[in-house]
């Protein structure tokens, strides 16, 4: 069971890396672009933080 939530802190943490990424390349012209992103990174590093 253990094995299974590292998988998915995982995926979270990549999926969560990715939208950052995407929020950044693709939302320049909205203002709530990098605050998203921002938080994007963040909840990135909790995930990863917890494997």
């Amino acid at each position: 069971m253990g094995e299974l939530r590292n998988w998915m802190s995982l995926l979270a943490a990549v999926g969560q890396l990715s939208l950052g990424v995407t929020a950044l390349l693709a939302g320049r012209r909205s203002a709530l672009a990098r605050p998203l992103a921002g938080l994007c990174f963040v909840l990135f590093g909790w995930n990863f933080s917890t494997l």
